[in-house]
């Protein structure tokens, strides 16, 4: 039987878009140009790809095109402006807002999403629901619980005592942060009363000396919730993803457990799938991210298992969905988001990369070197790129 094509509007901005819950919102031109130069991404995910673009259908340099033919990847692109709906055709997009919704309508395919369950849940106040949960379950420290501040009174109260970070309860990931470190001064106050003004409440949330960022992935489907897998990344001084650790699932689980125990991690594990059952997997089929973070509190580590809910594709998922699919569990590599502000600029870093890391693929499945996985013309500024090692 012929299988479904699944139609991909690539939207970065869906977090963005996600707070503005407006139909005819207009994403900024920076998520426009990643938009345009990631879309070759969806088909390393997705056999069923088909990718619609803005602009040129096809930007994929020959060396990309080249590893993909050998390591079997497929799919195509098409343009947004000639595509035509056919019977079978599946809307896929990176994350499911009004704005998308509305681009998928007008393009005769189904959004058939809950739109107000998805925001709902992604609000960054249920992660003092889920962290409570965990706290009742001795899996994570009370006194490390964030608070919802609906005043600004209350904001002033907690910062003058703590060091905390503030966050929007709707906005991109690792954006919408504002770390009050001196008290309430006039910065705290400035963006804590436009947040209040513009959402209605702020998260507070106590600041962790962090040694290490990671994800639980999980796919909800007909009410239920099954592991997906782990993510290990990496984020700057300010909490924006910068990549992904490609490793083995089990290397990844080991890392947290010599941070933790094994005990604790199976604990928390087997906590969060009874959880999303009874919440998220209700009324949701697809992707939850889970953000967490590892920290020493009092000499101690312990986990943070809920920093971040994301109901969307992550890029933490899409590295574990590379990594698995087409590198080999002999390797070991990074998963980077690039950015280059010159024309020509990533066209040259990514042809640069590849004479001193040639590809190299075996069994299906590549053992080393670099495979820039976007687009790749002299107007390209961003990109998605993985360098891999042989394991030692």
């Amino acid at each position: 039987m012929e299988q479904r094509t699944h139609v991909w509007i690539l939207n970065f901005e869906h977090d963005l878009a996600l707070a503005s819950n407006n139909p005819h919102y207009i994403p900024p031109k920076v998520a426009v140009a990643m938009n345009e130069d990631m879309s070759p991404l969806p088909l390393w995910l997705d056999d069923n790809a088909t990718v619609l673009t803005l602009q040129n259908a096809n930007k994929l340099g020959e060396a990309t095109k080249n590893v993909m033919a050998e390591l079997g990847v497929k799919g195509t692109f098409r343009l947004k402006s000639n595509y035509e709906k056919k019977e079978d055709d599946v809307c896929m997009a990176w994350g499911w807002d009004a704005q998308v919704a509305q681009q998928a309508n007008k393009l005769g395919l189904s959004a058939n999403r809950d739109l107000d369950f998805i925001r709902e849940w992604s609000h960054r106040s249920k992660t003092i629901l889920y962290l409570q949960k965990f706290a009742e379950s001795g899996l994570f420290p009370t006194g490390k619980l964030p608070r919802l501040a609906t005043t600004q009174s209350q904001i002033e109260e907690w910062t003058s005592h703590e060091e905390l970070i503030l966050k929007a309860p709707l906005s991109g990931s690792g954006r919408g942060i504002w770390w009050a470190k001196s008290g309430y001064d006039f910065n705290v106050q400035r963006w804590s009363k436009r947040t209040l003004e513009t959402q209605g409440c702020v998260l507070c949330e106590p600041i962790w000396e962090k040694t290490g960022d990671f994800a639980m992935e999980f796919i909800c489907t007909n009410g239920k919730a099954e592991f997906a897998g782990y993510s290990h990344f990496v984020t700057d001084s300010a909490g924006v993803y910068r990549c992904n650790l490609l490793r083995k699932d089990e290397d990844i689980e080991q890392t947290i457990i010599g941070k933790i125990g094994s005990d604790k991690i199976a604990s928390i594990k087997s906590l969060w799938i009874e959880l999303l059952n009874q919440t998220i997997a209700t009324n949701y089929n697809g992707i939850v991210g889970i953000d967490m973070l590892t920290g020493t509190i009092n000499g101690e580590e312990h986990l943070n298992p809920c920093v971040e809910i994301n109901l969307r594709m992550t890029m933490g998922m899409a590295a574990r969905i590379v990594y698995d699919r087409w590198i080999s569990p002999y390797s070991k590599g990074e998963y980077r988001t690039i950015h280059f502000k010159s024309e020509g600029e990533l066209a040259a870093h990514a042809e640069s990369m590849r004479k001193t890391h040639p590809a190299k693929i075996e069994n299906g499945k590549l053992t080393e070197g670099y495979v820039l996985l976007t687009a790749e013309t002299p107007q390209t500024h961003y990109g998605i790129e993985i360098e891999v090692e042989k394991a030692k």
